[in-house]
């Protein structure tokens, strides 16, 4: 019996330093994993304003094609029309054909200079979210990959816990990664891929 009692307490002193070290890594994966959901929560954020951004910009492109193919075809009915009215000796030269014609160019010029600057905005924008979609993304499996290691090292020590006085001082705080949304693989089909299983972790983990 006394042996048996040497060895549990030679046990327990030899979980002890483990028992700390799980959770400090437990207690860094938590800050970590707070810090990730923050820049997810900006991403997100940033990544609506560039959609209503690129809709805005694609809404002002298709009126300015809208408004220069209507002045084109304005500007051939004109041209119609001074050439019959020419035809029947109703019209001078061409002095009115070349004034409308001439506005009606300026005013297409214009529009066609609108929206080719337009354009690189609009490119540069849809650029710019696939970047930011591509972080957030990454961040995302990043947020469940930590919340699968931390589950993981509860589990360890709440294991380890039971080898003292059977207090449980698994962290409590620790919310399941079904209820963030963030990590719900039905809101996010990002987060359909395969993870590194929990008992791979735990193995990892017991080998310190």
């Amino acid at each position: 019996m006394t042996d048996q009692i040497k060895c549990l307490q030679e046990e327990i002193g030899r979980l002890s330093p483990e028992n700390r070290h799980l959770k400090e890594e437990t207690g860094r994966l938590t800050a970590e994993n707070r810090h990730l959901k923050r820049r997810n929560s900006s991403c997100y954020v940033q990544n609506e304003c560039l959609q209503e951004e690129i809709g805005r910009l694609s809404t002002e492109n298709r009126r300015l094609k809208e408004e220069t193919g209507r002045l084109t075809t304005q500007n051939r009915h004109l041209e119609e029309h001074i050439r019959q009215l020419q035809s029947k000796g109703k019209l001078p030269a061409e002095a009115v054909l070349l004034r409308q014609d001439s506005h009606i160019s300026q005013t297409t010029s214009e529009y066609k200079r609108e929206n080719a600057q337009i354009i690189p905005r609009i490119n540069f924008t849809t650029q710019h979210y696939m970047t930011i979609e591509a972080k957030n993304s990454e961040m995302r499996a990043q947020l469940m990959e930590l919340s699968q290691r931390l589950q993981s090292l509860n589990e360890i020590i709440r294991f380890s816990s039971d080898a003292f006085d059977g207090e449980d001082t698994s962290l409590a705080f620790m919310e399941p990664a079904e209820s963030d949304s963030f990590l719900n693989p039905w809101n996010l089909s990002i987060l359909n891929q395969p993870i590194v299983d929990s008992a791979d972790i735990m193995f990892q983990y017991l080998q310190y």
